[in-house]
């Protein structure tokens, strides 16, 4: 649902509320009514309908039945809107309501806050000064620039003034009700554990935002069920390289047994780096639906039908039949934050049968229920932190590949990189399909604002740094689960020092009272010092892993 609260629509001051609150009928509950869109026409939903194959052209016999060949119009296909989209931008789980964040979309500047419960998006910019309100503070519902104290509501209206309200609080309220005073502010919502974020906040955004709804993964609600044995919840990582870059690695699926080796896929393993048999793309008819092709791929032996599907603007989801020994689904948006930097969100799940047990609606017997439920329970005391470990390997395994396509293609290809690629390959199909729609639909991409230099990446000297490329601590700061872990690993080092101290002490004092070195007390805390100091190192070798880790493809 819209966070929209019925106060916050009186707001005249700030322009694109005041469009609001004139466009919209009266409602109830929260939940806004349109009685009339003239020009704004509802996006298709591929869930809700069946789709046909598009032609992206004009039916020939119907045209020259109303215009002469020679006269006859060129019509445009229409084209995905790029700013007029919902993006997941952050994992609820990992923000703090207490306190401001910023994040980037489409090279805009956002700062995301909690104002009594309900997730907001800002400008993040003061109408004050120009300075960054997410270096502010949340309290009592208002966000505050920590620069002036200048307080914001949630709707983005400007209700303190320190350095006007303490002497005249008539002037204040005067200022706070200038159209200057207030934030534009985004239309938010939370589906699917996810902040999603309207890249548009104009006027008119909080009326066409209702218009369509965010792109969801079917297979989320398996995650509240029990259908999955193995799952990877909101890994979240800002990546160098564009979001067409990263979408285009995602149709290809055939280097994963090269590119991922040893982490998610196995070159050595011919037929897994070398069976790949493209079946067939279904186009859909609306920019909004999107593609989806069939691929086959071996796996134990056999050809397995897969799935991958792009739902714009950012969703690409992998799926295979999950009755299947080899079900498995994966949902991964690639958020455009600047020209040359993409934020990834992933999310996936296995299914029961990919460790011998069965799907709990399919258990047939207290034996298989049991097997079932031990599975589950395994899996689920794999914390959320482990998981994401093994994501940051994977997407260390794309990074610099991405990075330097980048790169390359703002220099040679002019917004059409295919003209400079050789694919002799049914495994590239995928990607001409995804240069297909986006040249055809997605009117060649995304359009940035601001500085469209990924300054995360960047070292002091303006140059991009491998370290900085591949460090996964920009996932850590963005992560919970994450953060705690590394703080109970660093915790662990230093209690493994003191103890690995005392213990030694403990040692010496024995020697010092003339035990013999063979003894018992000597021996145990001899090696109770030495397990303590293997144990360190241990926790030293996994804080590295929270960090920077030099993905060496030759390595693997």
């Amino acid at each position: 649902m819209l966070q929209l609260s019925q106060s916050s629509l009186h707001n005249a001051n700030c322009p694109q509320l005041a469009a609001w609150t004139h466009a919209r009928a009266p409602f109830s509950g929260g939940s806004p009514l349109i009685t009339s869109r003239p020009s704004l026409r509802p996006k298709s939903r591929f869930w809700n309908r069946a789709m046909t194959s598009a032609t992206y052209t004009v039916d020939k016999e119907q045209a020259t039945q109303t215009t002469p060949p020679e006269t006859m119009p060129k019509v445009t296909p229409e084209m995905l809107d790029w700013n007029k989209q919902w993006y997941p931008v952050h994992a609820v789980t990992d923000l703090d309501p207490n306190k401001p964040h910023p994040v980037t979309l489409l090279g805009k500047d956002i700062v995301l806050w909690s104002s009594k419960g309900e997730w907001k998006a800002f400008v993040d910019l003061c109408p004050h000064r120009k300075v960054p309100l997410s270096e502010g503070r949340v309290h009592d519902g208002t966000l505050e620039c920590a620069y002036h104290g200048w307080e914001f509501d949630g709707s983005g209206k400007l209700v303190v003034i320190p350095q006007v309200g303490h002497s005249d609080k008539q002037a204040e309220q005067k200022a706070c009700n200038n159209n200057r005073a207030c934030v534009s502010a985004f239309p938010t919502q939370v589906q699917q554990g996810l902040v999603w974020v309207w890249a548009d906040c104009s006027p008119q955004a909080y009326i066409e935002s209702t218009m369509q709804g965010p792109a969801l993964s079917p297979e989320y609600g398996r995650f509240e069920g029990k259908d999955w044995a193995w799952t990877y919840e909101h890994y979240v990582r800002d990546v160098p390289g564009s979001f067409e870059f990263w979408m285009e690695n995602m149709m290809d699926q055939s280097h994963v047994a090269y590119s991922h080796s040893g982490v998610a896929g196995n070159r050595h393993f011919q037929d897994d780096a070398e069976l790949f048999q493209y079946v067939g793309v279904d186009k859909r008819n609306e920019p909004q639906d999107g593609f989806e092709f069939s691929y086959k791929v071996n796996f134990g032996n056999a050809l397995n039908a897969q799935k991958v599907e792009f739902r714009p603007p950012a969703l690409c989801r992998f799926s295979s039949d999950f009755s299947k020994k080899s079900g498995f689904s994966l949902w991964i948006y690639a958020v455009p934050t600047s020209n040359n930097s993409t934020r990834l969100i992933i999310n996936a799940g296995l299914s029961p049968k990919a460790f011998g047990a069965s799907v709990p609606s399919q258990a047939k017997s207290p034996i298989s229920a049991a097997k079932t439920a031990a599975v589950r329970a395994f899996s689920k005391s794999k914390p959320r932190w482990q998981s994401h470990m093994q994501l940051s390997g994977v997407s260390d395994g794309d990074i610099v590949f991405l990075h330097r396509q980048s790169s390359y293609a703002k220099q040679h290809s002019a917004g059409r990189p295919m003209q400079n690629y050789f694919l002799p390959s049914s495994s590239d199909r995928g990607v001409s399909a995804w240069y297909e729609w986006l040249i055809n639909r997605g009117d060649k991409g995304p359009r940035y604002e601001g500085n469209t230099e990924p300054a995360l990446f960047r070292n002091g000297m303006g140059v991009l740094d491998r370290k900085a490329m591949l460090d996964r601590t920009n996932h850590v700061r963005n992560c919970s689960s994450c953060t705690k872990a590394l703080k109970q690993v660093q915790t662990g080092q230093e209690i493994a020092q003191v103890a690995s101290v005392a213990s030694a002490l403990g040692t010496a004092y024995y020697l010092g009272q003339g035990t013999d070195l063979v003894s018992f007390p000597v021996a145990a805390t001899l090696l109770l010092a030495a397990a303590l100091l293997v144990a360190k190192r241990k926790l030293q070798d996994l804080e590295k892993r929270f960090g920077f880790l030099d993905w060496q493809h030759s390595e693997h």
